[in-house]
């Protein structure tokens, strides 16, 4: 299979989360991926995080990802607020001022895994 086109839902609670990393996981194994945001309106940080880190798998692995819809959408000043499209290479001009985090919202943080070994 070459493309396959990824419609991402309204919300993504955690009622719903196993269907969307399943929906997900339909982008495994081609060459070509399109997300498309039309519809996305909230999503559950850990629903943000997975669609982050599986853009990264797929984007390591060669795949080419093209997001749509997503500049047109409700939820795109607040991805872009926590750091979302950064976390996945792309940069584009913010419409607002950037004020530290409170108690709302955290910006998207990479864990990585450091070993110590003596």
């Amino acid at each position: 299979m070459i493309e396959k086109t990824l419609r991402l839902p309204t919300r993504v609670t955690e009622f719903n989360l196993a269907p969307y990393l399943q929906l997900l996981a339909e982008g495994n194994g081609h060459e070509k991926v399109f997300i498309d945001f039309a519809r996305v309106r909230f999503f559950i940080p850990v629903a943000i995080t997975a669609t982050v880190a599986i853009v990264r798998k797929w984007v390591d692995e060669g795949v080419q990802v093209t997001l749509i819809n997503h500049k047109d959408n409700p939820a795109f000043s607040y991805l872009q607020r926590i750091d979302f499209f950064k976390k996945l290479g792309l940069s584009y001009k913010e419409d607002f001022q950037r004020r530290k985090a409170k108690n709302n919202f955290v910006t998207l943080q990479e864990v990585t895994k450091q070993s110590n070994r003596d």
